[in-house]
């Protein structure tokens, strides 16, 4: 529920109106996975919509991910409960994950890096509403050679996130 993946249900029929091949991949499990099963039912995207359930490998979600052609990460800036996320204080693994796979990112504007990733072309905020999440997809898959330069760009910014790199570098500054 945290990641946002049911703001993406809810603009799937948009999209496919634009995209009618459109398919939304949805790795993980947990229990908020029949909730979203039954939305996807009740908006009759079903043919637009994969799940693959609990994937152990990490390897194995990273093949997955190559031949996708983007990444949502639409985290919730409150709990239940009115108080800020874990993810507003955080920074997550998971979008630096995408970008190694080449994959540009529509994220809400909750991580603290959100605004570099879009200020850096790899990636676009945002809103939580169905209209801003389907145009923003729309408007990169149709776009050939914009969705080509944020996948060359997210693949750029995360090599800076590289251990070798890192471990490399600041060894060298030490010794």
């Amino acid at each position: 529920e945290k990641q946002g993946v049911q703001y993406v249900l809810d603009a799937i029929p948009d999209i496919i109106k634009k995209i009618p091949a459109f398919k939304f991949l949805v790795i993980g499990d947990g229990e908020y996975l029949d909730t979203l099963k039954s939305q996807v039912k009740n908006l009759n995207i079903g043919k637009s919509v994969e799940f693959t359930g609990y994937i152990e490998k990490s390897e194995n979600i990273e093949s997955l991910l190559i031949r996708c052609a983007l990444a949502l990460a639409l985290y919730d800036k409150f709990d239940k409960n009115g108080n800020l996320t874990f993810t507003y204080f955080s920074d997550p693994g998971k979008i630096k994950s995408y970008m190694a796979c080449g994959l540009p990112i529509l994220l809400s504007d909750v991580p603290h890096i959100a605004r570099e990733i879009e200020k850096d072309r790899c990636g676009l905020i945002v809103g939580y509403d169905k209209k801003a999440i389907s145009t923003a997809i729309i408007s990169l898959l149709e776009d050939d050679k914009t969705l080509k330069e944020y996948r060359e760009n997210a693949i750029r910014y995360a090599e800076k996130f590289d251990w070798n790199l890192i471990f490399t570098d600041n060894l060298e500054r030490l010794l």
